[in-house]
């Protein structure tokens, strides 16, 4: 089979207003990926020279909690991968809003 020719429609960027469906399977749900990543360093006192190079970095008011964003589905899990793999970061969590099955 060949896929010479063949148009491949460019994947959307992520955003509140075109998110990307998931599906979570350990909850066994389908969610949407809105690109925002929260995630958590390990000490309060770590730079965060490393992350703010990062797109949509910012703080989330006094808790210690950043936030990234991704624009398109790849950089998210680019972005999801690089802090996983950061030893000062703590946790990682993409922002899913998941649906109830009524949704779908």
């Amino acid at each position: 089979m060949s896929l010479q020719g063949t148009q491949i429609e460019p994947v959307p960027p992520l955003s509140a207003t075109t998110p990307v469906r998931v599906f979570n399977h350990a909850y066994q749900q389908y969610g949407y990926a809105t690109g925002e990543i929260v995630f958590k360093l390990r000490n309060k006192d770590i730079s965060t020279a490393s992350f703010v190079t990062m797109p949509g970095f910012k703080k989330v008011g006094q808790l210690d909690l950043y936030v990234v964003t991704a624009r398109t589905p790849t950089e998210l899990f680019q972005l999801i991968q690089r802090l996983e793999e950061n030893q000062d970061v703590q946790w990682v969590v993409p922002t899913i809003n998941y649906v109830s099955d009524s949704d779908k």
